[in-house]
């Protein structure tokens, strides 16, 4: 690591960092369970709901561009989609351009729970921002930004 890295830009000892980051993960935790909570009455799960909802916004996805957009293995993706699949939620269907890679639609159904599903969402992130004004909000959203950035570089070994 470069030493400039260590040289902490707030002038904050570690142990605010860390509960800073601790409340950071307390808030993440909280609207994880809440939003497990609600989308139970649906009977499905955040993975599932994430996967439909990403499948709305971009339809005709491979389980490999799929999991890129989640950021997860595509192990877990293909796990998901077949019980969505099986639930008759999702279609999956061959490629004509690609017969290994299969393409992932949402079915009537999927497109009727994902509406559902995303009101509940909505509910959820707006009741946790309540609280917030909107440069509150703005501030947090570059804050969050610019840690998934220095964390990637953190990852690539660019630090």
């Amino acid at each position: 690591m470069k030493k400039d890295s260590h040289a902490l830009h707030h002038k904050l000892h570690f142990a605010e960092l860390h509960e800073y980051w601790l409340n950071v993960g307390k808030v993440f935790l909280k609207c994880q369970r809440v939003l497990n909570q609600r989308l139970a009455e649906h009977e499905i799960s955040i993975a599932q709901h994430e996967i439909l909802l990403n499948i709305k916004q971009q339809p005709d996805m491979t389980a490999k561009e799929l999991a890129k957009r989640l950021l997860v293995v595509k192990s877990n993706v293909s796990n998901l989609l077949k019980k969505l699949n099986q639930s008759g939620l999702v279609e999956i269907r061959s490629n004509k351009e690609d017969q290994r890679a299969k393409l992932i639609c949402l079915t009537a159904a999927g497109e009727a729970l994902v509406q559902e599903t995303e009101l509940i969402q909505r509910e959820v992130v707006i009741s946790m921002v309540k609280r917030a004004s909107a440069a509150d909000l703005q501030h947090t959203n570059s804050v969050m930004l610019g840690a998934l950035a220095s964390l990637s570089e953190y990852e690539a070994g660019q630090c």
